[in-house]
């Protein structure tokens, strides 16, 4: 399980990612998912839920978008939680994520960004890494682990 809060791109209008380490490399974890956003306008002018198609993987090794278009303001971070289950798992079933992480976007838009997915790989998961689509973040990114 991790925990992000109060992460703010250096770079405005940059999509927060998270990648998997499998096998000592960056870009063997094949994965697919299925990311959406959700929003609410602070004035009730529009709100709205939406599949997120430019940002799902179908059997791909691209960094996964876990939240998009983060602005560099220091009022308007986001935080979330993103949960791994079966990381350490050595077949493709049952090894996967779920993520949600929320913000507020477009001066006064909240907006919910969810991803979830599988790992189609017979490796267990080595690395999680979470970067900004260009630049780097302040914030702060915890990692709980629960035993069986």
């Amino acid at each position: 399980m991790f925990y992000l809060s109060d992460i703010i791109p250096a770079t405005d209008n940059t999509h927060l990612q998270m990648q998997f380490q499998t096998g000592g490399s960056w870009t063997a974890a094949y994965k697919t998912s299925a990311p959406y956003y959700s929003w609410h306008e602070e004035d009730d002018g529009s709100s709205g839920i939406t599949y997120s198609s430019s940002h799902d993987i179908a059997n791909g090794t691209a960094a996964q978008v876990i939240f998009e278009g983060l602005v560099n303001r220091g009022h308007q971070g986001c935080g979330g939680e993103i949960c791994l289950w079966n990381p350490a798992g050595t077949t493709w079933s049952g090894k996967g994520w779920t993520s949600e992480v929320m913000a507020t976007r477009d001066s006064d838009r909240v907006t919910r960004f969810a991803a979830n997915g599988i790992c189609t790989i017979t490796t267990a998961i080595t690395g999680v890494r979470f970067n900004m689509s260009s630049g780097n973040f302040s914030g702060t990114i915890k990692m709980y682990g629960i035993g069986g």
